[in-house]
């Protein structure tokens, strides 16, 4: 990934994520995002709705 997205905000993807996080420190785990400490289910990952779902319920 090219250095200038890295330091984007995650709000130019993620417009609902109210935050300065940069992508950066979501790729090294330095947002304070909570983890997510349940399996998750198959494709979730893929699935917008599903993959942020544990992140909207943890905020």
């Amino acid at each position: 990934m090219p250095a200038g997205r890295r330091d984007a905000p995650v709000a130019r993807y993620w417009p609902g994520f109210a935050t300065a996080t940069s992508i950066a420190d979501l790729l090294a785990h330095r947002s304070g995002l909570p983890p997510v400490r349940r399996e998750l289910p198959p494709g979730s990952l893929v699935d917008w709705d599903a993959g942020v779902a544990p992140t909207r319920r943890a905020a």
